[in-house]
């Protein structure tokens, strides 16, 4: 798949102001190692302070649909991560619907949202049933599994 080059100038922007927000943001997003289209990025999440996730970084499959910013684009978590709102199987996350999506949103907010997410779980709106039951009914248990598998899926080499 080809992007538009108009999504292709959006994209290179985007990405730019993410590496120089990068340093306060705790996010960042570069073109894939794998490829050098523009449509597969790799997102990059520090954990939050204060969090389970601290210390962790959690890498992100970003996939730019040719319609972006228009419609969003995908977000997958490649690394596991414990947690209401991502799937323990997939990675994949219920944020960012067409519904909700709009195109002032830049890569730089999607990835600072998700961010926010990792801080505030909402087990109302689980992605993951096992992970929210456990963080509504058992936060200390939900707080020691998401802090193991940061530990053993998330801390960098």
């Amino acid at each position: 798949m080809t992007l538009p080059s108009y999504v292709v100038d959006v994209v290179r922007k985007q990405l730019a102001e993410c590496a120089e927000d990068a340093p306060l943001s705790g996010v960042s997003a570069v073109v894939r190692d794998d490829t050098e289209a523009l449509e597969r990025l790799q997102g990059s999440i520090l954990g939050p302070e204060g969090s389970p996730y601290e210390g962790g970084v959690f890498l992100v499959d970003i996939v730019i649909p040719p319609t972006y910013p228009f419609r969003p684009p995908t977000f997958r978590f490649e690394t596991m991560v414990w947690h209401p709102n991502i799937s323990s199987e997939d990675g994949s996350l219920c944020m960012f619907s067409e519904e909700v999506w709009s195109p002032a949103l830049k890569l730089n907010t999607a990835l600072i949202t998700i961010r926010g997410l990792l801080s505030s779980p909402d087990p109302t709106e689980p992605h993951d049933v096992d992970a929210a039951s456990m963080c509504l009914n058992h936060p200390e248990l939900f707080d020691k599994i998401a802090r193991s598998w940061t530990e053993n899926y998330a801390k960098a080499s």
